[in-house]
C-alpha cells in the first residue's frame, strides 16, 4: 500500500479501488475508480500511526499506549504526533545490533504504557518534557524514564513474557501455511 501511495497514480494519494490481480500480460493490477480518496489516505495514515508506529492515545485516561510494530527491514524513523494539548516525538533506529526507540512527551503529562511484543508491559508516569528510552536487547527490554534536565527517574529491565510468547506461538501455528489473495496460476 505504501508503494501504491508513493509510486503509482497520484503520488501521495490512494485510489478508490484497484483490480485484484494484474490483467494478462501486465505486471501490476490496474488502478480503478476515483484517482484520489481522502478516506483511503486517512485510513492508511491511521494504520501507520496506531499499528506500525504503535501510538494509541487514550485521552480520557490521560494515557498513551506505545506499542511499536515496525517491520524489521525499516530503517531509521523520526515522527511527531499531536496528542491532546501536547505532542509526542518519537525516533526508532538500530544501535549496536539492537532496536532502540525514544519517545519524548511535550506540553502535557501522561501515563506512557509500553508494549514491546513478547515482553512484559509497563506503565510510566511521565511529566511534560520527559523521555522514555527503550532498547530491545537479547537479555530483555531496557527502559529508562528520563526527565527533561536529563536525570534518570526510572530504570527497568522488562523480561520476556512466557505467556505472551506462548500465545504468539499458538497464533503463528493457526496461520502457518495460510495465504491471502494468492493467484491460482
Amino acid at each position: 500500500m505504501n508503494e501504491l501511495a508513493l509510486e503509482r497514480g497520484v503520488v501521495g494519494g490512494l485510489r478508490e479501488t484497484m483490480d485484484a490481480y494484474p490483467h494478462l500480460g501486465e505486471t501490476w493490477p490496474r488502478l480503478t475508480g476515483a484517482f484520489l480518496q481522502a478516506w483511503s489516505n486517512a485510513e492508511q495514515l491511521r494504520v501507520w500511526y496506531q499499528y506500525v508506529l504503535g501510538i494509541r492515545p487514550e485521552m480520557q485516561k490521560q494515557e498513551q499506549l506505545l506499542a511499536p510494530r515496525l517491520p524489521s527491514k525499516l530503517g531509521a524513523v523520526d515522527f511527531f504526533v499531536r496528542v491532546g494539548a501536547g505532542s509526542l516525538h518519537g525516533t526508532f533506529d538500530r544501535v549496536a545490533g539492537h532496536r532502540r526507540y525514544v519517545y519524548r512527551l511535550a506540553d502535557q503529562a501522561a501515563k506512557l504504557s509500553l508494549d514491546i511484543s513478547l515482553y512484559t508491559t509497563k506503565t510510566f508516569a511521565a511529566s511534560a518534557g520527559d523521555s522514555v528510552i527503550v532498547e530491545v536487547r537479547t537479555d530483555g527490554v531496557h527502559v529508562r524514564l528520563v526527565s527533561s534536565p536529563g536525570s534518570t527517574k526510572e530504570d527497568v529491565l522488562l523480561p520476556l513474557s512466557h505467556a505472551r510468547h506462548h500465545q504468539q506461538a499458538k497464533l503463528d501455528a493457526v496461520f502457518r501455511g495460510k495465504y491471502f489473495a494468492r493467484p491460482s496460476t
